[in-house]
């Protein structure tokens, strides 16, 4: 039969809460505070790419035409569906007919439209195009695609879903029987290829397709994996030639990652590639954290550090686009020991702990970072703050660098958000180490 066939690429939006990811349950036991191995990656590890996670990720279209034959009625027709910019889609005025059953494309698929948008666990992505007759270039039908995918931070599974609209379909083409055939291809081994899915189209009616498919722990040993998955969507008619058709990307794939790493706990996914990837430290200027206690004379240090000492960069802040990147434990520990020196706990008071911004457990920590905060604060609170940052490490799959042996790998970016926090003139300021 011929066959069109073009390649989208996934993506869904936040449901709120991005640490979590799909609820499929318990994200495994809390990260360790010591003992932290270093990852185990493969020498082409993406992250060996200085600067990988300040790249884009990949979705840029190709406007490209694919096209096939129907023989119907004792007539020959080409049909050819174009891409067009969603954008410029004409309004849809009819309605829709939908199975109250399908999920609703994400809204953060067409923000903005022909863009793959997504954050740490999700990925949507919107195109549009138009089925024409090349001999008579009539119009057969706009269409309009929604793909996404939501990962999960504790499993290695995830839905393709898709959501095709067509309106404004031509008596020609709806004698032709089109059909719709989704089906998925990944590199070599990175994912299960679920059986393809086929349904008529329908004019003036929405049609989901689900593919479920995975990360499989084919390689024993390699705890990190990426994979990058692809829709392909075939244009099919009813009287279609045999062996017609092409098959060209829409656009490129969506990067995903996954990981077995025992010191996170379980396995699961996420979207690695670029800085909207990184995931949200949230922390509350004026109330006590529900789950792990009051910790809110270390988020004034923070926020301090942040916002007044570091009047350069600003690392962890995402309105200047400088996010932490969690370090190994060697350099942690050197973090922490340079700027909490010998000489600055020698003046710690009782009940109090020497407490740094940027983190510690930060690649931005220490003294690379000159417009570094140091305080002694409460050392209850110091040891709830650090439970809770490790937790985001933790539901979130951040992994740290890798620094052995003159290899060195770029750890996970993330930012820090302190909410109720007061405008920056009113940020108090936080008695230095160094003052007492």
């Amino acid at each position: 039969m011929g066959a069109i066939t073009l390649t989208l690429t996934a993506f869904t939006p936040s449901p709120g809460d991005s640490a979590k990811g799909s609820p499929t349950g318990s994200a495994g036991p809390a990260a360790p505070s010591t003992g932290l191995q270093a990852p185990r990656r493969d020498p082409n590890d993406p992250a060996a790419v200085k600067g990988y996670l300040e790249r884009m990720q990949r979705g840029v279209a190709r406007k490209q035409t694919q096209c096939t034959t129907d023989k119907h009625g004792g007539r020959t027709t080409r049909w050819c569906l174009e891409p067009v910019d969603p954008a410029e889609m004409p309004k849809v005025t009819s309605k829709i007919e939908r199975a109250a059953a399908d999920p609703t494309p994400p809204k953060m698929c067409s923000n903005p439209p022909g863009k793959t948008n997504y954050d740490r666990f999700h990925a949507c992505y919107e195109s549009a195009g138009r089925i024409v007759n090349e001999d008579t270039e009539q119009l057969g039908a706009i269409v309009k695609f929604d793909v996404w995918a939501t990962l999960s931070a504790d499993s290695t599974h995830w839905l393709m879903q898709v959501g095709v609209t067509a309106t404004n379909m031509s008596t020609e083409l709806k004698e032709a029987v089109p059909s719709f055939i989704v089906s998925l291809q990944c590199d070599k081994d990175t994912c299960e290829i679920p059986d393809p899915v086929k349904s008529k189209i329908v004019p003036d009616a929405y049609t989901y397709f689900e593919l479920a498919t995975s990360n499989p722990d084919t390689a024993p040993g390699d705890s990190i994996k990426y994979t990058n998955p692809q829709v392909l969507l075939t244009l099919e008619t009813e009287n279609a030639f045999p062996g017609s058709g092409a098959t060209n990307p829409l656009n490129d794939p969506f990067d995903i990652r996954c990981d077995r790493e025992t010191y996170i706990g379980g396995a699961g996914c996420v979207y690695y590639m670029g800085t909207a990837s990184a995931a949200t430290f949230y922390i509350d200027y004026s109330v006590p954290d529900p789950k792990y206690g009051d910790y809110r004379e270390v988020v004034k240090n923070d926020l301090y550090g942040m916002v007044i000492r570091d009047n350069l960069n600003h690392y962890g802040n995402i309105k200047y686009g400088k996010p932490l990147h969690r370090a190994d434990p060697v350099t942690q520990r050197q973090n922490h020991d340079k700027v909490c020196s010998a000489a600055i706990l020698a003046k710690e008071p009782a009940g109090m702990e020497c407490d740094e911004w940027p983190y510690a457990s930060s690649e931005e920590g220490g003294s690379k970072n000159p417009r570094y905060s140091c305080a002694f604060l409460p050392a209850a609170q110091n040891g709830n703050h650090g439970r809770a940052l490790s937790n985001m490490y933790k539901v979130n799959r951040i992994l740290p660098s890798l620094n052995e042996g003159g290899e060195y790998i770029q750890g996970d970016p993330y930012w820090v958000w302190v909410l109720n926090a007061p405008a920056d003139s009113a940020i108090p300021t936080v008695k230095q180490c160094s003052a007492y």
